[in-house]
């Protein structure tokens, strides 16, 4: 399993906080029919179902928009509208070299910020384990093993500094021992 670190970015200022840190980070993205890449940021997103990017970054894939699936998304106004997934490898690579590539569908669509994109559960969240310390402005996300019968699998695995695997022996223990209390 590939671990990565980040900083959590810094934000605009608010008139209430100095400054607010979010999770984002830099992704490229890859058409995996065509090859063609996009480096783009996105924002960690625990409430959302899917990987979403604006249909403008589609268009950098060379991706035909609406050659793609067709599916709806709504969003936090609980307005429907249409997008489309194309299949796409998703480049990770942390503060310190670390590399993790895999490939998933990643949905298109007008109706987003222009801004970043959007890293959501399935695409995203399934394959990493996530620790975000706002307290120390960090993030942590460990790969998980891919499941059986997913919608995306891990193609490249690159890691820098290999972290040291430690094998811990079961001791075995007898049956559970009742006392008996006397009366």
């Amino acid at each position: 399993m590939t671990t990565l670190y980040y900083q959590l970015s810094k934000a605009r200022r608010t008139s209430t906080h100095r400054h607010i840190y979010r999770p984002y980070l830099a992704v490229r993205l890859t058409n995996a029919a065509s090859g063609k890449s996009w480096n783009c940021q996105a924002l960690i997103d625990t409430g959302s179902d899917r990987c979403i990017f604006h249909s403008w970054v589609a268009d950098k894939l060379n991706h035909v928009l609406e050659k793609g699936q067709l599916t709806s998304i709504t969003g936090i106004y609980e307005q429907e509208t249409d997008a489309w997934t194309h299949a796409n490898i998703l480049h990770f690579r942390d503060d310190y070299g670390t590399e993790v590539d895999y490939q998933t569908g990643i949905v298109f669509s007008s109706h987003i910020s222009k801004e970043f994109g959007i890293l959501g559960t399935r695409g995203f969240l399934d394959h990493f384990r996530l620790n975000l310390d706002h307290k120390n402005h960090t993030i942590v996300l460990t790969e998980l093993r891919p499941k059986k019968g997913g919608d995306s699998k891990i193609i490249i695995q690159k890691t820098g500094p290999k972290p040291k695997r430690t094998t811990k022996k079961r001791k075995k223990t007898g049956a559970s021992k009742t006392i008996k209390k006397k009366r």
